[in-house]
C-alpha cells in the first residue's frame, strides 16, 4: 500500500520530521528504518523465548503480523479525529502506522521461507518456495488494485475531503485485515497440531 500512504502524506501529513521540513514521500522509508531497528529486536525476543521454552508457533507468529499489519491500517482511522483547519494531520500517525506495519512485515514475510524450509519434502521445496514469491506478486497486484481508491476524484482538493476519503479506505483495509487475522487465530490450534504430527 506504499501508494495509498504516499498520497495520505503528501496531501493530509504534516512534512515535518523533529522540526526539519522533508519531501512527503519519505516518509516510506520508515519501512526498512523500522525493519532494520526491529529485526534485531525480534530475534532476541524470539531467542529469549527459546531459553525459558516457551513455544511460539509459525501459525501464531502469522495471526499476530496480520493483527499487526491490519492495526497499522486502523489506527490511521483515527487520525481523522485531530485534523487542523486545512486537513492536516501529525507525522506521528504515519510512525505509529509503519512501525506496526513493519513488525506484521517481519513476523509474516520471513516465516514463509523458514515454513518452506521446515514442513516441505526437499523434492518439491523449491516449486513451494517459489509458490511462496508468487503471492507477493499477486498481492502488489491486488496492492495496485486496492490503491486505485485512493487517487481523489477531479472536484476534491487535499483537506479535509481527501483526508477523509483516504481515511476510510484505511478503515477498510485494517478491517479486512483483521478480519483475516481474527480467521488465522482461529485456526492456529488446529494447524499448529497439523504441523507437529
Amino acid at each position: 500500500m506504499p501508494t495509498s500512504l504516499n498520497l495520505f502524506a503528501v496531501n493530509n501529513v504534516h512534512a515535518y520530521l523533529f522540526g526539519m521540513p522533508i519531501d512527503p514521500q519519505s516518509f516510506q522509508a520508515l519501512n526498512p528504518i523500522w525493519i532494520i531497528g526491529l529485526s534485531p529486536v525480534l530475534a532476541m525476543f524470539y531467542e529469549m523465548l527459546h531459553r525459558r521454552g516457551i513455544s511460539f508457533p509459525i501459525p501464531y507468529k502469522f495471526a499476530l503480523g496480520m493483527t499487526c499489519c491490519g492495526l497499522s491500517f486502523s489506527i490511521l482511522y483515527l487520525a481523522r479525529f485531530s485534523h487542523d483547519d486545512a486537513g492536516i494531520v501529525s507525522y506521528w500517525w504515519l510512525v505509529g502506522s509503519y512501525f506496526l506495519q513493519s513488525l506484521g512485515e517481519l513476523l509474516v514475510s520471513a516465516l514463509g521461507v523458514a515454513m518452506v524450509a521446515e514442513l516441505v519434502p526437499r523434492q518439491i521445496a523449491g516449486f513451494v518456495m517459489g509458490m511462496w514469491f508468487l503471492t507477493s506478486a499477486v498481492a502488489g497486484f491486488i496492492g495496485a488494485y486496492v490503491a486505485s481508491f485512493s487517487a481523489l476524484p477531479e472536484n476534491v482538493h487535499p483537506g479535509v475531503e481527501s483526508l477523509m476519503i483516504y481515511t476510510q479506505l484505511f478503515a477498510y483495509i485494517g478491517l479486512i485485515t483483521l478480519a483475516i487475522a481474527l480467521l488465522l487465530w482461529l485456526i492456529s490450534p488446529y494447524l499448529t497440531r497439523l504441523m507437529s504430527q
